[in-house]
């Protein structure tokens, strides 16, 4: 598996945690969906690059997923590449709205 977010769930989720037990519900219950990130534009894969660094691969995953999702919703608890500060420049580019994990709505 090349899923860079597959890897970062298995190096910080375990059996156990509440995240665990989220993912294991949405996996069985089919309520996750495959994005191919190849048909992101270039123009936005580029911005992509120039606002996240080149240090955070996972990062630049993350905020292309959301991209290409149909909710283009980020919840994420990284306030350095996802600060409260540079999220309405996500909104206003991407059109990716980027939450943490206690304003999702219930």
């Amino acid at each position: 598996n090349k899923s860079l977010i597959g890897a970062e769930y298995r190096k910080h989720i375990k059996n156990g945690m509440l995240g665990y037990a989220f993912l294991v519900r949405m996996f069985s219950s089919k309520r996750h969906k495959e994005i191919t990130l190849s048909t992101i534009p270039p123009v936005i894969s580029k911005r992509v690059n120039q606002c996240i660094s080149h240090k955070k691969p996972r990062d630049k995953t993350f905020l292309k997923v959301a991209y290409q999702s149909d909710s283009k919703v980020l919840v994420t608890h990284d306030q350095e590449d996802f600060a409260y500060k540079k999220r309405p420049h996500l909104l206003d580019t991407f059109g990716v709205t980027t939450l943490d994990a206690d304003q999702v709505p219930k």
